[in-house]
């Protein structure tokens, strides 16, 4: 409930999320949640990603992002506010696998 009121303040006060491409699907949310706690992005591509062996598209934020991509016959999204949650989580992790990745460079250089 709680989570359900603070969607709905964040989509009222974030215009760029009221229109969508694809219908809310609450299972593709709840499932997308819990992965993300859990595990962490990887083969991150310009349209897409994988989390768990499971390909999403990620491209066209925040309108099409985190839909399903192989897994369901249909596209579903999960809600505006796990949409902007996934999209600051695949970001941090993208920032830190580039920084890890430089680190590592520099690091070989020294030697």
């Amino acid at each position: 409930m709680k989570r359900n009121i603070k969607n709905i303040f964040f989509t009222i006060l974030h215009p760029s999320f009221w229109f969508m491409n694809y219908p809310y699907s609450k299972e593709w949310d709840e499932f997308l949640l819990k992965l993300s706690k859990e595990e962490i992005f990887w083969n991150i591509t310009t349209h897409t990603v994988k989390i768990k062996n499971i390909q999403i598209w990620i491209s066209n934020y925040p309108y099409a992002a985190f839909t399903s991509e192989l897994v369901l016959p249909e596209r579903f999204r999960p809600s505006r506010l796990t949409i902007y949650e996934l999209q600051k989580k695949l970001h941090k992790e993208m920032l830190s696998s580039h920084f890890i990745d430089a680190f590592k460079g520099l690091y070989k250089n020294e030697k």
